[in-house]
């Protein structure tokens, strides 16, 4: 990846980041809740709170990528007038926000597994998946030599698997 591709990546980054803001306000809303619940024994409520967060913020998340999608050349003026990086941006913002889009669920779970007294295996969990990330980005970009598609299959294999360890935890310490 070049200074170009960076540039590109960045104002990518950003745009994920402010959809991301609902991931944490309804994630964040979603602890509470469990976390009230919990004392009530109220399993019935623990298992849907991370759906409807989740939910929520797909919604919300999705409904901002079509904004950003539908005003792509305004929002990307804003961070650059470089026309190669532009074209960056345009090229891959889709994928970027469809493969992203995982992390809206995986985090409700991440928080509710939190308001459970899980953080112990969020930590590890998280430092796993962190370190396999590292990895297979290291294998896509640098030995394979995909640049923005290595980094996607990357993001995309460890967004799936964080929202399937989350969520199955999650589930299974509920029903148990």
């Amino acid at each position: 990846m070049g200074t170009i591709d960076y540039a590109g990546y960045v104002i990518i980054n950003t745009i994920i980041g402010l959809l991301f803001l609902f991931k944490y306000v309804y994630g964040s809303a979603v602890l509470s809740m469990i976390s009230i619940k919990s004392g009530a024994s109220n399993k019935e409520n623990m298992v849907k709170y991370p759906k409807y967060s989740s939910g929520l913020a797909l919604t919300l998340y999705f409904i901002g990528a079509v904004f950003i999608l539908i005003f792509n050349k305004n929002i990307v003026a804003l961070f650059s007038d470089n026309r190669d990086v532009i074209l960056i941006v345009k090229t891959y913002i889709l994928v970027f926000i469809a493969v992203n889009s995982i992390s809206c669920i995986s985090y409700s779970y991440k928080l509710a597994l939190q308001a459970i007294n899980q953080s112990k295996f969020v930590l590890y969990t998280s430092i796993f998946i962190d370190a396999l990330a590292v990895l297979i980005m290291f294998i896509t970009i640098i030995v394979l030599k995909l640049s923005f598609i290595g980094l996607i299959i990357a993001i995309f294999i460890t967004e799936t698997l964080t929202l399937i360890f989350f969520a199955n935890k999650y589930l299974d310490n509920i029903k148990n």
